[in-house]
């Protein structure tokens, strides 16, 4: 029992999760990063911007068949943890495509089941999907694939197959980056008491993720990061000048603000946080990474969120030092 460190899986996941930034326009990935933040990635961006740009041309054929959703990394890294819990453990990446262009229907329609928490039958799924808060397009995206889904692997094999050939030596110039990074964190977790199995997924620089839970349909604790987030979250724990400017832009927002604040509320649902606000799904969801982005909010065990209460404790301070305010909680 405790952590797993694989740098095969680590670079399959790697690869998988590439597609999402290119689908999601994540052209302006800095942007949520203070000053010295960005230095941290210095090195790193000049390739990001290469890489983001020649896997634009194959963008409609990613959104056409990677069933993006804002906080969510898409179909093929669903479709590699439905082959993993399924005893498969494929050692590269042509390997998980060949793994791949072989699921069965039902194997497919099983793996989106996973995903929508239903059974994984045509008119379970449609239903499930039709009472769900996804926006239009991508809720049409999901009718096709579950309408048709040897045309939809296939193509996602196809265009994974030209995401694979374009990535690979962008991923290879930081790959012993990574691996210094999995050593570093093995040497660690033998230090550890952890008593559950916990795989750890260790990711190029350039992947900004940090997630530290259950996977609900995976039924699997992960710690998901990318190479540098630790050197990245060391910056943003300073509340300099950069840092308090950052959190207020971040919370400047009227829109943002609000979803802040409906977020804290037990069972807190887009849906109902978007009908109350009167804004899109989509939108919650962008707010809701732009919080967790500025260390604003957290996840909580229970896949819920929580005010970070030292970053707000930081902020507060740092305001009162600056501008000359007495602490309201002394007596006069």
């Amino acid at each position: 029992m405790g952590f797993i460190i694989n740098h095969y899986r680590n670079r399959i996941e790697d690869f998988l999760r590439v597609p999402a930034m290119v689908a999601r326009g994540e052209s302006d990935w800095l942007a949520d990063l203070n000053a010295k933040q960005q230095t941290v990635l210095t090195d790193v961006s000049s390739d990001y911007e290469r890489l983001y740009q020649s896997l634009q041309p194959l963008r409609r054929e990613l959104l056409e068949t990677g069933l993006f959703e804002p906080m969510w990394v898409g179909l093929a890294p669903l479709l590699y943890l439905y082959l993993l819990g399924k005893g498969y453990d494929p050692q590269t990446e042509s390997d998980f495509l060949e793994l791949l262009s072989g699921l069965s229907v039902e194997q497919f329609r099983e793996a989106l089941a996973m995903r929508l928490g239903t059974e994984p039958k045509v008119q379970h799924l449609l239903a499930t999907l039709e009472t769900s808060d996804r926006s239009p397009e991508v809720k049409w995206y999901w009718y096709q694939a579950i309408q048709h889904p040897e045309k939809t692997r296939d193509e996602l094999v196809w265009v994974l197959r030209q995401v694979f050939e374009i990535y690979t030596p962008f991923y290879e110039r930081y790959e012993n980056e990574v691996i210094a990074a999995e050593k570093a964190y093995a040497e660690e977790a033998e230090k550890s008491s952890e008593h559950q199995d916990i795989q750890v997924i260790i990711l190029s620089p350039w992947m900004l993720e940090y997630y530290d839970g259950m996977v609900p349909y995976a039924n699997q604790k992960r710690l998901v990061k990318g190479c540098r987030v630790d050197s990245l979250l060391a910056c943003r724990e300073v509340m300099d000048d950069d840092r308090l400017t950052l959190l207020l832009k971040t919370m400047g927002d009227k829109s943002r603000y609000q979803v802040l604040l409906a977020l804290l509320f037990p069972n807190a649902k887009n849906k109902d946080i978007a009908e109350q606000l009167g804004i899109t799904t989509a939108s919650v969801s962008f707010h809701t990474q732009k919080l967790l982005n500025s260390g604003l909010i957290k996840v909580t065990q229970g896949q819920g969120y929580q005010i970070n209460d030292a970053v707000v404790s930081q902020l507060l301070e740092k305001l009162q030092k600056d501008l000359g305010i007495k602490r309201l909680d002394k007596k006069a």
